[in-house]
């Protein structure tokens, strides 16, 4: 026979195996600022901003350096254990490697943020848009 007890504990129970599992840090992420640049000082600098300012699936496009007969551009669609963090140096690594950042405003709710370094072929580029927060949703890794 089942008591009020044991029927409440089995009830609760099933809630919380329903539960989507989302990692903590994420979730408690909030949105660190409505302007860009405010936001992108923060993305930049935190791992766990940019774990959950991140759209999945992310759009990653690259060199193929390989390729046959030239280096080819090769696009994917990561999904969240695929994306590697940090995904760019922070600011304190930038000016100790010498990379330089650009901003280009595409659309008030569109950004894209290019690294390079000078004299070598380094080119990141990541591109952002305004949902409820800025979200990154496409990478450029045109370095060979």
């Amino acid at each position: 026979m089942k008591t009020p007890g044991t029927v409440f504990a089995q009830i609760l129970l099933s809630a919380l195996i329903a539960l989507p599992l989302t990692p903590a840090s994420a979730a408690q992420v909030a949105c660190p600022a409505q302007d860009f640049d405010s936001f992108f000082k923060h993305f930049a600098n935190d791992v766990a901003v940019q774990k959950a300012f991140v759209s999945v699936p992310l759009q990653s496009d690259s060199i193929d350096p390989e390729a046959e007969p030239e280096p080819a551009p090769v696009s994917r669609q990561l999904d969240k254990a695929q994306i590697t963090f940090p995904l760019l140096p922070n600011e304190q690594q930038q000016r100790k490697q010498g990379l330089s950042l650009s901003k280009t405003v595409s659309a008030t709710d569109q950004v894209s943020i290019k690294l390079s370094k000078a004299d070598t072929d380094y080119q990141l580029t990541l591109f952002f848009r305004h949902e409820d927060c800025w979200m990154l949703y496409r990478i450029k890794d045109d370095s060979l």
